[in-house]
Protein backbone atom coordinates (compact mmCIF):
# COMPACT_ATOMS: atom_id res chain seq x y z
CA UNK A 1 0.00 0.00 0.00
CA UNK A 2 2.80 2.43 0.85
CA UNK A 3 4.75 1.59 -2.32
CA UNK A 4 2.10 2.32 -4.97
CA UNK A 5 2.96 0.18 -8.00
CA UNK A 6 5.53 -2.58 -7.52
CA UNK A 7 7.27 -5.05 -9.79
CA UNK A 8 6.31 -8.67 -9.41
CA UNK A 9 9.94 -9.44 -8.55
CA UNK A 10 9.71 -7.07 -5.56
CA UNK A 11 7.32 -9.56 -3.95
CA UNK A 12 10.19 -12.00 -3.48
CA UNK A 13 11.01 -9.97 -0.36
CA UNK A 14 7.81 -11.42 1.12
CA UNK A 15 8.28 -14.99 -0.10
CA UNK A 16 10.87 -16.63 -2.33
CA UNK A 17 8.38 -18.98 -3.94
CA UNK A 18 7.37 -17.78 -7.41
CA UNK A 19 4.60 -20.36 -7.48
CA UNK A 20 3.11 -18.92 -4.29
CA UNK A 21 3.46 -15.38 -5.63
CA UNK A 22 1.64 -16.34 -8.87
CA UNK A 23 -1.11 -18.08 -6.90
CA UNK A 24 -1.61 -15.10 -4.56
CA UNK A 25 -1.62 -12.64 -7.46
CA UNK A 26 -4.32 -14.66 -9.23
CA UNK A 27 -6.47 -14.91 -6.09
CA UNK A 28 -6.13 -11.21 -5.26
CA UNK A 29 -6.86 -10.29 -8.88
CA UNK A 30 -10.00 -12.50 -8.88
CA UNK A 31 -11.20 -10.70 -5.73
CA UNK A 32 -10.58 -7.34 -7.46
CA UNK A 33 -8.05 -6.28 -4.80
CA UNK A 34 -5.11 -5.70 -7.17
CA UNK A 35 -4.59 -4.81 -10.81
CA UNK A 36 -1.80 -6.33 -12.85
CA UNK A 37 -0.27 -4.54 -15.83
CA UNK A 38 1.96 -6.57 -18.16
CA UNK A 39 4.62 -4.89 -20.32
CA UNK A 40 7.11 -6.44 -22.66
CA UNK A 41 10.48 -4.70 -22.55
CA UNK A 42 12.95 -7.38 -23.60
CA UNK A 43 11.04 -9.67 -21.24
CA UNK A 44 7.67 -9.75 -19.54
CA UNK A 45 7.47 -7.23 -16.72
CA UNK A 46 4.48 -7.24 -14.38
CA UNK A 47 3.44 -4.13 -12.45
CA UNK A 48 1.07 -4.69 -9.55
CA UNK A 49 -0.99 -2.02 -7.83
CA UNK A 50 -3.91 -1.98 -5.42
CA UNK A 51 -7.41 -1.24 -6.64
CA UNK A 52 -9.65 1.13 -4.67
CA UNK A 53 -11.17 -1.88 -2.91
CA UNK A 54 -7.68 -3.22 -2.17
CA UNK A 55 -6.55 0.16 -0.79
CA UNK A 56 -9.56 0.34 1.53
CA UNK A 57 -8.90 -3.15 2.88
CA UNK A 58 -5.16 -2.46 3.22
CA UNK A 59 -5.87 0.72 5.21
CA UNK A 60 -8.18 -1.16 7.57
CA UNK A 61 -5.60 -3.92 8.03
CA UNK A 62 -2.90 -1.34 8.73
CA UNK A 63 -5.12 0.35 11.36
CA UNK A 64 -5.87 -3.01 12.97
CA UNK A 65 -2.16 -3.85 13.08
CA UNK A 66 -1.32 -0.47 14.67
CA UNK A 67 -4.03 -0.96 17.30
CA UNK A 68 -2.80 -4.48 18.06
CA UNK A 69 0.81 -3.28 18.36
CA UNK A 70 -0.15 -0.41 20.66
CA UNK A 71 -2.19 -2.77 22.88
CA UNK A 72 0.76 -5.17 23.02
CA UNK A 73 2.99 -2.31 24.18
CA UNK A 74 0.37 -1.25 26.76
CA UNK A 75 0.04 -4.79 28.11
CA UNK A 76 3.72 -5.66 27.95
CA UNK A 77 4.19 -5.22 31.68
CA UNK A 78 0.89 -6.82 32.73
CA UNK A 79 1.90 -10.44 32.22
CA UNK A 80 5.17 -10.10 34.05
CA UNK A 81 5.39 -11.13 37.68
CA UNK A 82 5.75 -8.27 40.13
CA UNK A 83 9.27 -7.11 40.83
CA UNK A 84 10.06 -7.52 44.49
CA UNK A 85 12.93 -5.53 45.90
CA UNK A 86 15.09 -7.70 48.13
CA UNK A 87 15.86 -5.86 51.35
CA UNK A 88 19.44 -5.69 52.56
CA UNK A 89 18.54 -7.77 55.62
CA UNK A 90 17.00 -10.46 53.44
CA UNK A 91 19.99 -10.40 51.10
CA UNK A 92 22.32 -10.99 54.04
CA UNK A 93 20.19 -13.88 55.31
CA UNK A 94 20.16 -15.65 52.00
CA UNK A 95 23.63 -15.02 50.64
CA UNK A 96 24.21 -18.72 50.51
CA UNK A 97 20.97 -19.69 48.76
CA UNK A 98 21.24 -21.01 45.28
CA UNK A 99 18.84 -22.47 42.81
CA UNK A 100 19.31 -26.15 42.08
CA UNK A 101 19.02 -27.24 38.48
CA UNK A 102 17.61 -30.70 37.99
CA UNK A 103 16.53 -32.59 34.93
CA UNK A 104 13.39 -33.64 36.79
CA UNK A 105 12.27 -30.26 38.19
CA UNK A 106 8.50 -30.06 37.96
CA UNK A 107 6.66 -27.13 36.48
CA UNK A 108 5.02 -26.22 39.82
CA UNK A 109 8.06 -25.90 42.09
CA UNK A 110 11.75 -25.23 42.21
CA UNK A 111 14.32 -26.74 44.57
CA UNK A 112 16.60 -24.40 46.48
CA UNK A 113 19.74 -25.34 48.39
CA UNK A 114 20.59 -23.33 51.50
CA UNK A 115 24.20 -23.55 52.62
CA UNK A 116 24.63 -22.39 56.23
CA UNK A 117 27.36 -19.81 56.84
CA UNK A 118 28.84 -21.74 59.74
CA UNK A 119 29.76 -24.56 57.39
CA UNK A 120 26.91 -26.82 58.47
CA UNK A 121 25.14 -29.31 56.29
CA UNK A 122 23.24 -27.81 53.32
CA UNK A 123 19.43 -27.99 53.36
CA UNK A 124 17.36 -28.57 50.25
CA UNK A 125 13.77 -27.39 50.19
CA UNK A 126 11.15 -26.53 47.58
CA UNK A 127 9.28 -23.35 46.75
CA UNK A 128 5.91 -24.19 45.18
CA UNK A 129 3.30 -22.28 43.24
CA UNK A 130 0.06 -22.43 45.22
CA UNK A 131 -3.13 -20.45 45.49
CA UNK A 132 -3.36 -18.23 48.54
CA UNK A 133 -6.61 -17.61 50.44
CA UNK A 134 -7.71 -15.08 47.81
CA UNK A 135 -7.28 -17.56 44.96
CA UNK A 136 -4.18 -15.86 43.53
CA UNK A 137 -1.15 -17.87 42.43
CA UNK A 138 1.72 -17.16 44.83
CA UNK A 139 5.04 -18.72 45.72
CA UNK A 140 4.90 -20.81 48.90
CA UNK A 141 7.95 -21.98 50.84
CA UNK A 142 7.78 -25.44 52.36
CA UNK A 143 10.65 -24.60 54.72
CA UNK A 144 8.84 -21.72 56.45
CA UNK A 145 5.27 -22.73 55.51
CA UNK A 146 4.76 -19.18 54.27
CA UNK A 147 3.81 -17.14 51.21
CA UNK A 148 6.07 -14.24 52.15
CA UNK A 149 9.25 -15.48 53.75
CA UNK A 150 12.78 -14.53 52.77
CA UNK A 151 13.11 -17.67 50.60
CA UNK A 152 10.09 -16.64 48.52
CA UNK A 153 11.44 -13.11 48.26
CA UNK A 154 14.74 -14.36 46.88
CA UNK A 155 13.10 -17.01 44.67
CA UNK A 156 11.39 -14.17 42.77
CA UNK A 157 14.80 -12.93 41.65
CA UNK A 158 15.41 -16.05 39.54
CA UNK A 159 14.23 -15.73 35.90
CA UNK A 160 13.34 -19.45 35.90
CA UNK A 161 10.90 -18.90 38.77
CA UNK A 162 9.39 -15.85 37.08
CA UNK A 163 8.88 -17.89 33.90
CA UNK A 164 7.31 -20.71 35.91
CA UNK A 165 4.77 -18.40 37.57
CA UNK A 166 3.87 -16.89 34.18
CA UNK A 167 2.76 -20.32 33.02
CA UNK A 168 0.41 -20.57 35.97
CA UNK A 169 -0.89 -17.02 35.61
CA UNK A 170 -1.57 -17.85 31.98
CA UNK A 171 -3.38 -20.92 33.26
CA UNK A 172 -1.42 -23.38 31.17
CA UNK A 173 -0.06 -26.81 31.94
CA UNK A 174 3.41 -27.49 30.62
CA UNK A 175 4.03 -31.05 29.44
CA UNK A 176 6.99 -32.58 31.25
CA UNK A 177 7.80 -34.77 28.24
CA UNK A 178 7.85 -32.29 25.35
CA UNK A 179 7.48 -28.87 27.05
CA UNK A 180 4.30 -27.98 25.13
CA UNK A 181 1.95 -25.50 26.85
CA UNK A 182 -1.56 -26.98 27.13
CA UNK A 183 -4.83 -25.41 28.35
CA UNK A 184 -5.47 -25.53 32.10
CA UNK A 185 -8.25 -28.13 31.77
CA UNK A 186 -6.23 -30.52 29.55
CA UNK A 187 -5.65 -34.00 30.95
CA UNK A 188 -3.29 -35.09 28.16
CA UNK A 189 -0.68 -33.17 26.17
CA UNK A 190 -2.05 -31.94 22.86
CA UNK A 191 1.39 -32.28 21.26
CA UNK A 192 2.71 -35.69 22.39
CA UNK A 193 -0.27 -37.26 24.21
CA UNK A 194 1.51 -37.65 27.57
CA UNK A 195 -0.64 -37.53 30.72
CA UNK A 196 -0.48 -34.14 32.44
CA UNK A 197 -0.13 -33.91 36.22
Amino acid sequence: MDHGTVHKTDLTAVTHSNTLIDKLINELKNEDLISVKKEFVGRNTYYISLTEKGKAIAQQLKKAQEIAESKMEDQEGLGNPPRIEVTEEAADRVKELRLLYHVNVYDDHVSIEEIPRNGGRPRIFDVYIKRNGLGDFRLWCEQDDSFDCVHVEVAWTYPEVQHMILHYKGKTKVCLVCGYENPENAKFCMECGARLE
